[in-house]
């Protein structure tokens, strides 16, 4: 990577008349912002990892990894062309660097590369995770707390905080839309941290939301779709199938004080798009069919997924900005499903609109 060009203050001097009739012109400073240059880092390796530290409410500290193309973290960088960003989780692999991979390819494919900056955070195990660094069980796709015995943060504080970062107008001054999306475990975390955060009116930038083969959906009412009679109803045999993050109860500590009516109105008005690979239809692995209040969603996750959609056309049909992308002949692939026609075109129509 190049080095960077910071930010040079010019003052002008202000010309003086000899005229004794003519006061002297007030002074004026006249700034030119040099905006930082750099090509963009492409390689998934430790040239393009960042770290950022966190504090707990508890006031002690920790480290979080995260791949990126443009160094977010320089104090004194002005990006004067990024205009666009993209934030792409990982699935249950933790492999954030195949996944900044995969999104380097659509953005170059899309001639974007050069506008948009991307980042990939990387939620480690404690098998995983270094000296200082914070790490989670499962529970990382859902919002849920670090399992460091003195450190509690909570992962979508970690999307806070990289957002508030980019929303940082002394550093992105251009910067307009913001696509947050997640593949697998990856879209559960998306779907959820949709409901869970306010982020246009008050960030300065738009935000869609694209969730690709996820296994697990937030429903807004207490029902799911039955097959046997065709309608969205009440479970009755399943007495968890609306704890977090199916539903409302028992949510993480991120929601507490939270009002369930008030996050679902903003929830179905937000850009949510459901990318579906037409072959994701297998029911073994690491898809759950052990809880009941999965096996509700649907079978597998190209039917969950269509159940997700379906529910918002018919219980919020004139309300909602979800859609449905279906991504023909592929299967739970992150790569094919991020490197596929449409989702590219899905990123051009979002960028450019």
């Amino acid at each position: 990577m190049t080095k960077y060009l910071f930010l040079f203050f010019i003052a002008s001097i202000a010309a003086c008349s000899s005229d004794p009739d003519v006061l002297p012109e007030e002074e004026e400073d006249i700034i030119e912002i040099v905006y930082s240059e750099a090509e963009p880092c492409t390689s998934a390796n430790d040239d393009c990892l960042q770290t950022i530290t966190l504090t707990s409410e508890e006031g002690r500290k920790s480290n979080f990894n995260f791949y990126q193309n443009y160094p977010i973290m320089n104090d004194t960088a002005v990006w004067g062309k990024i205009k666009n960003a993209v934030i792409v989780l990982h699935g249950n692999n933790r492999n954030a660097n195949n996944y900044f991979s995969f999104m380097t390819t659509a953005l170059s494919q899309t001639n974007l590369l050069d506008s948009t900056l991307l980042i990939a955070p990387q939620f480690n195990s404690n098998t995983t995770a270094g000296p200082g660094e914070l790490y989670w069980s499962n529970n990382w796709r859902i919002g849920d707390l670090s399992g460091n015995p003195s450190v509690k943060i909570g992962t979508f504080v970690i999307l806070d905080s990289l957002l508030s970062r980019i929303a940082d107008k002394e550093h992105f001054p251009f910067l307009e839309k913001v696509i947050i999306t997640g593949h697998s475990s990856g879209a559960t975390f998306t779907h959820t941290y949709a409901l869970a955060k306010d982020v246009n009116g008050t960030w300065g930038f738009e935000v869609d939301y694209v969730v690709a083969n996820s296994q697990y959906f937030y429903y807004p009412q207490d029902v799911r779709f039955n097959p046997s009679s065709g309608n969205f109803d009440q479970p009755a045999d399943c007495p968890e199938f609306n704890e977090w993050p199916y539903g409302f109860e028992s949510t993480v500590p991120y929601l507490e004080g939270f009002n369930r009516e008030s996050l679902n109105e903003k929830f179905i008005k937000k850009r949510i798009t459901y990318l579906l690979g037409t072959n994701d239809v297998v029911t073994s692995g690491s898809l759950n069919t052990a809880s009941c209040a999965a096996v509700l969603l649907g079978e597998h996750r190209l039917n969950r997924g269509e159940n997700m959609f379906s529910l918002m056309q018919t219980l919020y049909s004139n309300e909602h900005n979800h859609q449905k992308i279906l991504i023909n002949n592929v299967g739970h692939n992150g790569q094919a499903m991020y490197n596929s026609i449409s989702y590219k075109a899905l990123m051009l129509a979002i960028f450019t609109d």
